[in-house]
């Protein structure tokens, strides 16, 4: 399994390829299905909320880990929004991001766009307003 770790001072997020099978206990993971391969997820109050909800489980002293089929695209993206919700920068966050990984991220223009639009809804935080893309 290959993880590449992103680490703060108060937490640590893993992004990682899409696993091989067997390599996760069943009781290990919690699904939560995504965008589909180089798009973006739906810019909705469930995004938001899904985001809340990692940053809370960051927060109780969890250590989460995010895959797509790659590990540069969704997961990259979605390790971004978190790292802005957390109160980082956009670019300090894909900085980050892309440090951890080893690569460039996210994998299209398009995800990037839509990282710098949610960094505009969400910071300063934790004045995150409902997220909406229209």
């Amino acid at each position: 399994m290959n993880l590449h770790w992103i680490k703060t001072e108060k937490f640590r997020i893993a992004i990682m390829p899409r696993p091989r099978g067997g390599d996760w206990l069943p009781d290990d993971i919690e699904f939560v299905q995504g965008a589909e391969d180089r798009s973006v997820p739906e810019a909705s109050p469930e995004f938001g909320e899904f985001i809340d909800r990692l940053n809370a489980d960051l927060h109780a002293g969890l250590v989460i880990a995010i895959h797509c089929r790659a590990g540069i695209s969704r997961s990259s993206l979605i390790a971004a929004c978190l790292l802005i919700r957390q109160g980082m920068r956009g670019d300090e966050a894909l900085a980050m991001v892309e440090a951890a990984r080893g690569c460039a991220i996210p994998d299209t223009p398009e995800q990037r766009t839509w990282i710098k639009k949610f960094e505009n809804r969400c910071n300063p935080a934790p004045n995150c307003l409902p997220f909406r893309l229209q």
